[in-house]
């Protein structure tokens, strides 16, 4: 009986365990794509690896931190003030990454302060933001813990969700890339390529603006017959961002005994979540400039005030600093078209005038405390 189970199932079963383990320790670091999702995070984690000197605070957080903030700005304000201040935000970025890339840090950094996490108030609508964000945070996940958030990620019907479980199948998505691609990895985005590796100070280049684009409302978007490339692909994400079904109304939920098991899952595992960070200082909590499309048309009812009643329990008790700049760019009910890129995202000119907005606020909460 052994001499049967032994060559037909348990060496094939040593030898997955023995890749599992190789996956986790960092064996596809050197292959992944650099603008693939984990292949991004490898960067970042390389950079801080390679940093010779203390880290005091860092930025986290999507796209939204990304995009929304300027980091040159932010790390020559903190230097001047001998002070260093890292970006490791990056698309995709939710909870999952956002405090598993913290406790990652403050491992390797245990001078670590505290720091910035840049979202808008979308990302407080559920505690997870698809399977796709395992990779994100599977280099710097722990060799064989599994941190709370991973169980909101799995899904059995979802096969990427799987990743929950295995490092070799949070990478399945650039593993699949490497094979159809084994030389050269293309990619259509250029700033990737020409970044490498990872700037802590870096900004992407956005000097566009959407000014020529069909601006006022989703509605007019969609009724637009666009007229250029740009145009084209303004009017499909407008397609793809308008919703199919009746938009959910959050704008009268009860007290907190009378929500539905939903939201009481999402307030309480994000609340959970940013206290797991157990950064010295407060984190400092930026709501970043969302365009009025999503708050007309898009996001459920409510979906800001959602966010502020998960967030500002823990500011009245100094948990966090929540600096609320959701409608910096409004004016008369409309977002400015000159600071942004596309629905989500502000442009060069909108990350400078937000960041010298918050400079005061982040001497004031973070650099000049003790």
């Amino acid at each position: 009986m052994v001499r049967y189970l032994l060559p037909r199932i348990l060496l094939p079963l040593l030898l997955l365990i023995g890749v599992e383990m190789a996956f986790r320790l960092g064996a596809w670091e050197p292959m992944a794509a650099r603008d693939s999702h984990s292949g991004t995070s490898i960067r970042a984690k390389q950079a801080v690896l390679a940093h010779p000197g203390p880290i005091d605070f860092i930025t986290l957080g999507s796209s939204r931190a990304e995009y929304g903030f300027d980091h040159e700005l932010i790390h020559g304000h903190a230097r001047d003030r001998g002070i260093t201040h890292l970006n490791l935000s990056q698309p995709g970025s939710h909870w999952l990454s956002i405090t598993t890339i913290s406790a990652w840090v403050r491992k390797r950094h245990p001078e670590l302060k505290g720091g910035v996490i840049g979202l808008s108030y979308l990302d407080f609508q559920y505690p997870f933001n698809g399977s796709y964000e395992l990779a994100i945070a599977q280099p710097f996940r722990p060799l064989f813990q599994q941190p709370a958030l991973y169980r909101y990620q799995f899904d059995p019907n979802q096969k990427d969700s799987y990743g929950t479980w295995s490092a070799l199948l949070a990478y399945r998505s650039d593993i699949r890339n490497y094979l159809e691609h084994p030389g050269p990895r293309p990619t259509p985005n250029t700033w990737f390529t020409e970044n490498k590796p990872w700037r802590f100070d870096d900004n992407p280049e956005t000097d566009r603006d959407v000014c020529a684009m069909p601006w006022t409302s989703i509605e007019q978007c969609l009724a637009t017959n666009p007229n250029d490339e740009a145009q084209t692909r303004f009017v499909n994400s407008c397609k793809a961002f308008a919703p199919s079904h009746e938009r959910a109304d959050w704008s009268k939920l009860g007290a907190d005994e009378a929500l539905d098991a939903d939201r009481a899952q999402a307030q309480s595992v994000i609340r959970q979540a940013i206290r797991d960070l157990d950064w010295p200082t407060p984190p400092v909590i930026v709501l970043l400039p969302t365009t009025h499309h999503w708050r007309e048309s898009i996001s459920p009812i409510g979906a800001h005030e959602w966010a502020l009643r998960i967030l500002e329990p823990l500011a009245q008790r100094g948990e966090i600093v929540l600096i609320d700049r959701s409608g910096s760019f409004d004016e008369q009910g409309k977002t400015r078209c000159d600071v942004f890129i596309d629905l989500h995202h502000q442009n060069g000119k909108g990350a400078r005038e937000l960041t010298e907005q918050l400079l005061p606020d982040l001497d004031r909460n973070l650099y000049s405390k003790p």
